[in-house]
């Protein structure tokens, strides 16, 4: 499921480089946004040898941010988050069916989540409320276990560092309740998926992300509805991006939202997108992923 293609608000003198409009595709269904492929990101300067330490990913049926630290050339180690499963055209269709535990192993044993430094989970993964596309039956097993939330908090306390997309947003709210505030009631899963198809103006709120980008304002589109809405963050400063949103059937019908957001807790910090991170080929989404990547770094 596609969240989010940003590109510098118009009109704006500084939201061009070399004459062009800078459009940046932050998911897998709007062409127009991007071509999809890997690039030589390698070639960017300053790229090599961020510090990620040992990166684990979850993987999902709605986004594949595995196939941009591939492009970056970050070494990762996959666990299987999908519900039904990945398209036949994923970049790494091959490595996915080499993978030799679920996320379930991963969550549910800290020792192992603990031998990490870099935990990101994909939008839905299987557990966390997602929803199979194929019997449009929710799973939420994960976000049963109270041991997943206490070993996530854990893991972040301890110095890890937590990314978690979209429709994945209970596991993180279940290890860190008063963190954000969801859209909707916290005990229903899935209730804060409610962002409606839309085209917004977002603020750089975040000083650092304003100089990576050069601009102040973005444009988001969101051209599928019932992305996750953050009502606010718990640490005003962590907000990277935010923007009046459209909600579906709402009371309000719209919100000023975080869109991205980052949070020291303990040691670490926890990251939250309600874009998607699925690589593209324009430079507004890679001096984006950098910034966001370069946050991650290890200390």
């Amino acid at each position: 499921m596609m969240r989010g293609c940003l590109r510098p608000a118009w009109p704006r003198s500084h939201a061009f480089r070399n004459g062009a409009l800078l459009v940046a595709f932050v998911g897998p269904w709007i062409a127009s946004c991007g071509e999809l492929g890997f690039l030589p990101i390698q070639e960017k300067a300053g790229l090599i040898g961020v510090p990620l330490g040992k990166v684990a990913v979850v993987t999902s049926d709605y986004d594949r941010v595995e196939e941009t630290l591939a492009a970056f050339d970050i070494d990762f180690e996959l666990y299987d988050g999908f519900i039904s499963g990945p398209p036949p055209d994923a970049l790494l269709i091959e490595d996915y069916a080499d993978i030799p535990l679920g996320v379930e192993s991963l969550l549910q044993t800290p020792e192992l989540l603990e031998t990490y430094d870099v935990l990101w989970i994909n939008c839905g993964v299987r557990g966390s409320g997602g929803v199979d596309p194929e019997t449009l039956e929710a799973s939420d097993q994960l976000l049963s276990d109270p041991a997943v939330a206490s070993n996530l908090a854990a893991f972040v306390r301890n110095g890890g560092r937590l990314v978690v997309e979209d429709w994945s947003y209970g596991l993180l709210e279940a290890a860190f309740p008063d963190a954000l505030d969801f859209y909707g009631q916290d005990e229903k899963s899935g209730d804060a998926e409610v962002g409606a198809i839309s085209r917004v103006e977002a603020a750089v709120v975040d000083p650092g992300l304003e100089k990576a980008l050069g601009v102040d304002v973005l444009e988001v589109a969101f051209p599928v509805s019932a992305w996750t809405v953050v009502r606010e963050a718990g640490e005003a400063e962590g907000v990277w991006l935010e923007a009046d949103v459209p909600i579906e059937d709402g009371d309000p019908s719209s919100i000023t939202a975080p869109l991205v957001i980052q949070q020291s807790v303990g040691y670490g910090t926890l990251t939250f997108l309600s874009i998607h991170t699925q690589q593209s080929t324009t430079e507004v989404w890679l001096d984006f992923m950098v910034h966001l990547l370069r946050s991650l770094a290890k200390e």
